[in-house]
């Protein structure tokens, strides 16, 4: 999941790189799913997974194929889902002007802003360290203004409804016993 919200930390403050992960799938239809449980499943052509991992491996180094799949059920399963990740980086880009950083859990930070409300709570709070997220003094003074912003919220709130919330659990990866949305449910311990 971390390498997930890198990812979309990425996509929120880079078009082009959201742009070309998106258009990866353009073609991709939900199928299927053989499980009655679901109605969908994904299935993507192979070439389209490796475009898009070159373009991951490009901007931030190797990640799971678990957050690949992430992105998949994002950009592949639910259209709606691109003109609401545009709002959102369209406010994070307004609020960061030109801002961008070297660390990973920068752009981790955002992405987990973005998907989950309880943890944008939890940074307005100055308790994103309790979840593990060690900011330095800069990327955090970059990153307060846009989290603690209504508007970002907004979009964020519109776009965790609908693709992570609703969308996520009703198509894939859902058991009928134990629906989610990979809340931050708790903090770090270490």
């Amino acid at each position: 999941m971390i390498d997930f919200w890198e990812i979309l930390g990425h996509a929120a403050t880079d078009d082009a790189f959201r742009g070309q992960m998106y258009d990866t799938f353009a073609q991709s239809k939900a199928a299927p799913n053989p499980d009655a449980a679901n109605a969908f499943a994904c299935m993507f052509a192979n070439a389209d997974y490796n475009n898009a991992r070159g373009l991951v491996l490009a901007k931030m180094g190797p990640v799971s194929l678990m957050a690949l799949g992430e992105w998949f059920v994002v950009s592949m399963l639910h259209p709606k889902s691109r003109p609401l990740l545009d709002n959102v980086a369209g406010a994070a880009q307004g609020l960061l002007n030109g801002y961008s950083s070297t660390d990973p859990v920068f752009y981790r930070t955002l992405g987990a802003s973005i998907v989950d409300a309880g943890f944008r709570d939890q940074f307005n709070k100055e308790n994103e360290a309790a979840y593990g997220f060690h900011l330095s003094p800069a990327d955090r003074a970059a990153l307060s203004p846009v989290i603690a912003d209504g508007a970002y919220s907004a979009q964020s709130g519109a776009f965790q409804s609908f693709v992570w919330d609703q969308a996520c659990k009703d198509m894939v990866m859902q058991s009928q016993g134990d629906p989610y949305a990979h809340a931050l449910e708790a903090p770090f311990q270490q």
